[in-house]
């Protein structure tokens, strides 16, 4: 028997995030928006980009989300500084690096 990592991540969740054992392991998109500094809209509207093949491949510097009828859920282990750091960092769409000058 695998460990705990061995296993795929669900990939909808329903409403987990009201499940202690989901809660405590799984973030929602207001608090990932909060830890980015951004609204849970304009994050939601990165995703549906993103998973429409829409958005930059620079966005995939971010972690992928699990689906849940709601929104996103991300893996909190997974949330790291650096990967938050990396979402801040990712080229933009129509700009280029260092281009605020």
């Amino acid at each position: 028997m695998g460990s705990e990592d061995d296993r795929p991540r669900p990939r909808a969740l329903r409403d987990g995030t009201t499940e202690p054992r989901f809660a405590a392991r799984y973030a929602t998109i207001e608090e990932v928006a909060e830890l980015l500094g951004v609204t849970p809209v304009s994050l939601r509207q990165t995703m549906r980009r993103r998973d429409a093949g829409e958005a930059s491949p620079a966005s995939d510097a971010f972690i992928d989300p699990i689906g849940n009828v709601s929104g996103y859920l991300w893996d909190r282990d997974d949330l790291t500084p650096e990967a938050i750091a990396a979402w801040h960092d990712r080229p933009r769409r129509g700009r280029r690096p260092n281009s605020e000058r």
